[in-house]
């Protein structure tokens, strides 16, 4: 494992903090183009995730009452009193069909909801993980960020991600600033940069409580007029093993 890929953990947490995670619970508000035709974004919403048994629910969700979990294989929404309503596997490719293109149903919004949270809140758990491969790259100054250290990283094909090639922008402390990658989910055309703040140390980990996906333009330059994806994490809450 590269210098600034042990100095990025370090900064968040350590390796040892975030091995000895059972469980990470926020609240979730959740936006953005990304949903259109959707206006409302999601509110209110708890999600609890499970990094050793690769699980992500949320509740209510997508409708009162109501609990959507993705597993990493199977998505399923489950009624009040616990049975399953919906479900559906999701292949390694997460291929999608022109249907998905024109109209999401429940399960597409759970799917994406999921996997953009799990990255979300659990990226140094997995940037620590064994099996990937990283390569520093030369810095660049950000307008508004200073000079980052770039790391590029590779993760195995089955991990649990948006994109297993990602770009990694860290300040000097080594906090993650950016995420540039080019999520699956919307058929590996568009390529966004995801912007992190608000960063809080909840029980010896750090966790970014302010991420915003945009459109990534030449240069390294981002499309901040569109939010293509927004995400806010209210009292974090982690329980270790």
């Amino acid at each position: 494992m590269g210098q600034l890929r042990e100095r990025i953990i370090a900064a968040h947490g350590g390796r040892n903090r975030w091995y000895g995670v059972e469980r990470v619970i926020t609240s979730l508000a959740m936006g953005g183009v990304a949903f259109m035709p959707y206006i409302h974004p999601f509110r209110d919403v708890e999600v609890s995730v499970t990094p050793n048994r690769g699980l992500v629910t949320l509740a209510p969700f997508p409708g009162p009452g109501q609990t959507g979990s993705f597993d990493g294989h199977t998505l399923w929404i489950e009624s009040e009193d616990r049975e399953v309503v919906s479900s559906r596997p999701v292949s390694g490719s997460s291929a999608r069909t022109l249907r998905y293109w024109s109209f999401w149903d429940e399960l597409d919004r759970l799917y994406v909801v999921a996997l953009t949270v799990w990255h979300a809140l659990l990226f140094p758990w997995l940037l620590a993980q064994d099996g990937i491969e990283d390569e520093p790259m030369g810095a660049l100054s950000m307008p508004g960020s200073g000079r980052l250290a770039r790391l590029e990283v590779g993760f195995p094909t089955a991990a649990m991600l948006p994109s297993q090639s990602q770009t990694l922008y860290a300040d000097s402390t080594g906090l993650i600033r950016r995420m540039d990658f080019v999520p699956s989910a919307y058929g590996g055309w568009l390529r966004v940069g995801q912007v992190l703040s608000g960063f809080e140390a909840v029980d010896g980990v750090v966790i970014p409580t302010e991420q915003t996906l945009y459109p990534c333009l030449i240069n390294n330059q981002l499309w901040r007029a569109n939010r293509f994806l927004w995400l806010t994490l209210a009292d974090p809450m982690v329980a270790y093993r």
